[in-house]
């Protein structure tokens, strides 16, 4: 069986871990039985090790309980340049491995890979919120206006999501967290209808200014 699922941008501005859109970039992963693990990567990843250990074959394993298969991966998002290389994969391989229940998906590739948002972009496309915590899992579609259009700007370096993860704080204020939900609901308004997109509704309190310092080119 073969999938082709899109990347993806998540945390979108103030949508920390809730708010992401799908990109038109791809990765394909075909997944045939076979009497032992044998795995080809080509494209973006191709230089990561294609073992037992990688991404894809893990998630295989979850979906059909053993690792004995014949899998391509091919991939055309960039790794580590948060365009969602990871959850598309994830989301690819379990569903070339006969997993296709929506919401199952999403909580499968939250719990293995950790980004709930970018998957859930990756499973229902366009733009979505979602919320995964745990064994409650939660994601919907959003209107997106088609007159938008995306860029993304991919360095040459790779910045790893633990590493991200690292700089921000586990508390914080109510004054931010009620900045943050303010300038959502703007931004959700912004991306439904262009003509209410305004600058003030990308801005953050909780990740942006504190992952800066890891790369002062953004």
């Amino acid at each position: 069986m073969r999938a082709r699922v899109p990347g993806s941008s998540a945390n979108l501005g103030p949508g920390f871990d809730t708010l992401g859109v799908a990109l038109a970039l791809y990765t394909e992963v075909s997944v045939e039985p076979a009497d032992a693990l044998a795995l080809t990567v080509t494209g973006e990843g191709a230089d990561l090790s294609a073992d037992a250990q990688h991404l894809a074959v893990q998630v295989v394993r979850s979906v059909l309980g053993h690792d004995r298969v014949t899998m391509t991966v091919t991939s055309e998002i960039p790794v580590s340049r948060g365009l969602g290389s990871s959850a598309a994969l994830a989301v690819a391989a379990a569903a070339a491995a006969g997993l296709h229940d929506t919401m199952e998906l999403i909580a499968l590739v939250a719990r293995l890979e950790g980004h709930g948002d970018n998957a859930a972009a990756s499973v229902l496309g366009g733009l979505v919120t979602a919320s995964v915590q745990e064994e409650d899992v939660s994601a919907h579609s959003l209107v997106l206006d088609p007159d938008l259009r995306f860029v993304a700007i991919v360095p040459d370096r790779r910045l790893p999501t633990a590493e991200a993860r690292e700089v921000l704080a586990v508390l914080v204020r109510l004054d931010d967290a009620v900045f943050n939900l303010g300038r959502l609901g703007a931004l959700i308004a912004g991306l439904a209808d262009h003509r209410f997109l305004r600058p003030s509704a990308g801005r953050d309190r909780l990740h942006q200014q504190q992952r800066t310092p890891l790369f002062p080119e953004s």
